[in-house]
């Protein structure tokens, strides 16, 4: 079994650099992942179609700041 088969994660700054590779690392290990982007929604977009596609369980792109609580809330 997985490390992380079937927890939920969301990893805020995931639309790119360590956050778009810790998004990777959490699905390859079985995790349901939220990709948090605050600004960059295409990429974010992007990396939760591939995230799917490549391990066949969903992957969402979720827009939230981190400042504020209600983005937080809304988000998951």
């Amino acid at each position: 079994m997985s490390l992380l088969a079937d927890k939920r994660v969301v990893i805020t700054g995931a639309s790119g650099g360590i956050g778009a590779a810790l998004a990777r690392a959490c699905a390859r290990e079985g995790a349901l992942v939220g990709v948090g982007y605050c600004r960059r929604a295409h990429e974010a977009e992007a990396l939760a179609a591939s995230l799917t596609e490549d391990h066949g369980r969903p992957a969402q792109a979720l827009r939230l700041e981190v400042r504020q609580p209600d983005s937080i809330a809304a988000a998951v």
